[in-house]
């Protein structure tokens, strides 16, 4: 009898321990960063007002988390690009991404290390306007100094 009552007690406790470990779990490493914090999907890309088409068949996501920067192009076939940096919201209206980062094999800004070439960012650091922020929707503008072209990108979740 002792036997079954403890049976019956042990689902119970693991029960509990898993609702209490889930509801204690941390889902965003290094703190909260707000609104930033997961994947965001490039819809649109212009350059000058001018809808870029180059990346038409292909799935563009940034991905933030802490301070790193993720995006990802997904091309037809799901062959795919990764590309890594660091950024950093300096004001209500910019925002910071470094793609000048290396390692022991990978020299400053190239390879994973390089922005993805459909965004038009160079491979250093840059300060992107920030024209729009919701829950749902960022837009974001970069004036390059190397063609005077001013790109917006809209990104939605």
């Amino acid at each position: 009898m002792a036997n079954k009552k403890t049976s019956t007690h042990n689902p119970a406790i693991i029960l509990l321990a898993m609702i209490l470990l889930a509801a204690t779990a941390c889902t965003r490493n290094n703190g909260d960063i707000g609104p930033w914090f997961g994947a965001w999907t490039m819809t649109s890309i212009k350059a000058d007002g001018i809808p870029v088409t180059d990346y038409s068949t292909s799935t563009i996501t940034w991905k933030f988390q802490s301070t790193v920067i993720n995006m990802i192009q997904i091309n037809p076939h799901h062959e795919y690009i990764n590309s890594f940096g660091t950024w950093r919201q300096i004001s209500d209206n910019q925002l910071k991404l470094n793609f000048s980062h290396s390692d022991l094999e990978r020299p400053s800004g190239t390879d994973v290390y390089a922005p993805l070439p459909a965004t038009h960012l160079p491979a250093s650091v840059s300060l992107l306007d920030i024209v729009s922020f919701s829950s749902k929707r960022i837009v974001l503008e970069y004036s390059s100094p190397a063609d005077g072209i001013v790109y917006t990108y809209t990104l939605d979740r």
